[in-house]
């Protein structure tokens, strides 16, 4: 048989499908000839692929709906402990401001038991140095003045904060005193210029006063200008030199 044109070949592969095999492995190289197994396996390998990204995007949708979960659960978390934190500085809040009254209370407590104390021991205190001493009620030592000569109101106003007056005889000089007192768990410069400023005030009446100041301690500016303008100091019951008053 003479295979002379392409149609020759083509009918006698056709005659002769034995033939074929045999020529394409004379044709094709082996690249060529092992192209089909080649493919075969890459459509196996995008085959895992596709496989495997849909595991893995189930994984992640998982994941997702696990992370949301978790981003809802921290927000009520959240919520709740801005709650609590909300009402803890609500009570810390309230606790402050209670312990802020009780402080201001304890104050006041404080004060009145020290004014208490030196009403109740101002004679012992200074009866070294004055001979009849006593403690005045101040409204009716005010009404007095006022019947010797009326006080106005600013004078009264002012006169009636008195903490305590006192009245003695100085023992050296036998001159009648009227102490004009300030007393303060700790004394400062401002009780030190209430003293001085009443105590001058009384003055008005020719009466011959001495501004005391009382208390539990006192700061270095307040004993400083205590000295500086003779005012007697007593702290926690003891007087110290100040007036000229006391040796």
């Amino acid at each position: 048989m003479a295979l002379e044109t392409i149609e020759d070949i083509i009918r006698a592969l056709q005659e002769h499908p034995e033939w074929r095999e045999p020529l394409l492995n004379a044709l094709l190289t082996d690249q060529y000839r092992q192209m089909p197994s080649r493919i075969d396996r890459i459509e196996e390998a995008l085959m895992r692929l596709v496989e495997q990204t849909a595991e893995t995007d189930r994984r992640l949708r998982e994941l997702a709906e696990q992370n949301e979960r978790r981003f809802q659960e921290l927000a009520e978390y959240q919520k709740a402990s801005d709650r609590r934190i909300d009402q803890l500085t609500e009570r810390i809040e309230a606790l402050v401001e209670r312990v802020t009254e009780m402080h201001y209370d304890l104050s006041i407590l404080k004060g009145v038991a020290l004014e208490d104390y030196y009403r109740n021991h101002a004679t012992s205190i200074l009866g070294k140095f004055f001979k009849r001493m006593r403690v005045v009620e101040t409204g009716i030592y005010l009404d007095n003045l006022d019947d010797q000569r009326p006080l106005s109101r600013e004078d009264w106003d002012e006169l009636r904060l008195v903490d305590m007056l006192s009245t003695g005889r100085h023992r050296e000089t036998g001159e009648d005193y009227l102490m004009v007192w300030e007393i303060s768990w700790t004394v400062d410069d401002n009780d030190v210029q209430r003293a001085l400023a009443r105590a001058e005030r009384l003055r008005q009446w020719d009466i011959r006063t001495v501004a005391v100041v009382a208390g539990k301690g006192i700061t270095g500016s307040a004993h400083e200008l205590a000295q500086q303008r003779g005012v007697l100091v007593v702290l926690d019951g003891v007087p110290q030199d100040g007036s000229g008053l006391i040796h």
